[in-house]
């Protein structure tokens, strides 16, 4: 097919030999020292056009993110990336933005806008990029578990629509949190890269449940003074039968959103904790081990999370059988130990205790602890779990919260 100007015949351009031969003749007239007449003016136009037909047909245009439109700037200002630290406050948090491991904050935002000169909508970006990777990876979701357990209404197997399936999973998170949640920064042992997408799928599932219960709930007191006794006053519910329905009656009543959902297979989750986009605290449980000590633990290591260490960039996912070495982690569970038994009642009862469990129960009474506490945590500090295991309160924990025979759906 040709294309004419007043001047000029030119085939419609189909392969790269001939957008090589006419960008070559583009540039050429375009770099004339002295300028264009009127009939290379035509000429340049009508190649112009070609060129670009060729490329919006062949060649797919990603608009720049936000960390590609900052290292864009830099190259043009001549910028290193000591040169952000004024804009996003130290070299280490340059460096995590630039590799996209941290996600910017409002202030960052601003900074960079009103110091660089980049508009503040690139800075913030889309849900695309959120999209594309539910596009890309849907076959890394455990979509037959995620079928099987009720969480996508669809018989189908075929690609595209299990796709698109995964897709709107995905958006329906990042509606929930508030922000692209493959943004958000997932801490904790109970992730590791082999799972991830898993977790995504499971904390899904939680938001979109979350935002259900949230509705009946009360604002959540951010007090620090009301922060400080929830752990403490829920730990107290402990000894008695019922102590569990009764914290989680009293964790809901002071505005935090408690759900309980089993685990998908492959993942060692125990609990989670982040926040709504609107603010409300989720806590979820998965009652992976089926026990009254690590319910109580789980519980109060998450209440810990809540009312100590949130932010709307952070997601806690814990496997509470790990050993850890993260500082969070480790102060969350100092919280929890010091909410079920006190320091000094610790020390006494570790001196007491027997080994055969012949006075567990005596010093449950008389230090008020449950007593499936004070053996769950005496098994765990001499890493010895062979013993004292009658009194851990085994298969009394999903019956009260789950379906019986389902163990799948609350």
């Amino acid at each position: 097919m040709k294309v004419t100007s007043e001047t000029h015949e030119y085939a419609v351009v189909s392969d790269m030999k001939t957008y090589r031969a006419y960008l070559e003749r583009l540039q050429h007239l375009v770099a004339q020292p002295q300028g264009l007449d009127d009939q290379e003016s035509k000429e340049a136009e009508l190649l112009s056009l070609l060129l670009e037909d060729y490329e919006q047909k062949n060649y797919e245009i990603k608009e720049a993110g936000p960390v590609e439109t900052i290292k864009f700037r830099m190259s043009e200002l001549g910028l290193k990336q000591v040169d952000l630290v004024p804009y996003l406050g130290t070299k280490s948090r340059v460096s995590e933005i630039l590799n996209e491991k941290r996600p910017l904050t409002v202030p960052m935002i601003r900074a960079l806008s009103q110091g660089l000169g980049i508009p503040t909508d690139v800075l913030v970006g889309n849900d695309e990029n959120e999209t594309n990777t539910a596009k890309a990876e849907a076959s890394s979701f455990p979509v037959k578990e995620m079928i099987s357990r009720g969480w996508l209404s669809t018989t189908s197997r075929n690609k595209a629509e299990l796709t698109t399936l995964i897709e709107n999973y995905i958006s329906n998170l990042t509606s929930q949190l508030g922000q692209p949640a493959f943004k958000r920064s997932l801490q904790g042992d109970g992730y590791s890269s082999a799972n991830k997408y898993a977790i995504y799928a499971w904390l899904a599932r939680v938001a979109h449940r979350a935002i259900n219960e949230s509705k009946g709930l009360p604002p959540f007191d951010t007090t620090s003074s009301a922060k400080r006794s929830l752990v403490q006053d829920a730990g107290k519910l402990s000894v008695f039968d019922d102590g569990p329905e009764l914290a989680v009656d009293f964790i809901r009543r002071s505005g935090i959103a408690v759900i309980f959902e089993p685990a998908l297979k492959k993942t060692q989750l125990d609990g989670a904790a982040f926040l709504l986009g609107s603010g409300q605290p989720v806590m979820a449980l998965t009652l992976r081990q089926d026990r009254i000590d690590n319910f109580w633990f789980t519980l109060l290591h998450e209440l810990a999370h809540v009312c100590v260490h949130l932010d709307k960039t952070k997601i806690f996912v814990d496997n509470l059988d790990s050993r850890t070495d993260k500082k969070i982690e480790s102060e969350a569970n100092r919280i929890a130990r010091d909410a079920l038994i006190k320091r000094a009642d610790w020390a006494s009862i570790r001196r007491l205790i027997k080994p055969d469990g012949s006075n567990v129960d005596e010093l449950a009474r008389k230090y008020r602890i449950n007593a499936a506490v004070l053996a769950g945590r005496y098994q765990r500090e001499i890493n010895d779990f062979s013993i004292l295991s009658d009194f851990l309160g085994r298969n009394e924990v999903r019956r009260r919260f789950l379906p019986m025979n389902t163990g799948k759906k609350p």
